[in-house]
């Protein structure tokens, strides 16, 4: 019989502390979560403008991936992300407020390109269907203006690249246990150039 009493004793006791532990974790996280929460205005300048660079680039190869199969069918089944320009417009309204003059101008025009192929691919989808030389003319055209918009896109993402790589250089910044920012170590600051 003691030795139950000494087992239910023990849970008792490692209950209470877990109890314990959870409602001092908790009231130290409740003090703390604003510490945690990430707010896009508090980033810097730089910082804020290499997000908005990367937001730009990956919703252009996005938005080329989902066209591409549209131009060339051979290559397989059509992809399964959208095909509109929604997530390129909203990286153009980022870079209105944090992008360079250059990178402006590259999505502007690279824009333009997109507009192009789909006013072509509105006429090849709208029109009757074509003998065999004019289709082999519209595909031609369909690859040309493509091939415009993945030139453009390369020059845009060189530009960001640029800027990017010159963008100065931000301390690194450690986390401890807690969630807390620490002070860095005796270690470099490294670049958030993307590369």
């Amino acid at each position: 019989m003691t030795f139950w009493r000494g087992v239910l004793i023990f849970v008792g006791v490692a209950l209470g502390f877990a109890v314990i532990g959870a409602v001092i974790g908790r009231l130290t996280s409740r003090r703390s979560t604003h510490e945690l929460h990430f707010v896009p205005s508090a980033m810097p300048a730089t910082q804020r403008q290499a997000v908005a660079y990367l937001d730009v680039v990956i919703a252009w190869h996005s938005y080329l991936r989902a066209v591409r199969t549209l131009v060339y069918p051979e290559e397989g089944p059509p992809a399964n992300g959208s095909r509109d320009l929604a997530s390129v417009l909203e990286s153009r309204a980022q870079l209105q407020a944090v992008g360079t003059p250059a990178v402006q101008d590259l999505h502007d025009q690279t824009l333009e390109s997109a507009v192009t192929l789909i006013d072509l691919l509105r006429s090849v989808t709208g029109s009757p269907p074509p003998d065999r030389a004019e289709l082999s003319t519209q595909r031609l055209s369909l690859r040309g203006a493509l091939s415009a918009i993945e030139e453009r896109i390369s020059a845009l993402e060189r530009q960001v690249l640029y800027e990017a790589g010159h963008l100065p250089s931000l301390p690194e910044v450690e986390v401890e246990m807690t969630g807390r920012a620490a002070a860095a170590r005796g270690r470099q600051p490294q670049s958030v150039a993307l590369r």
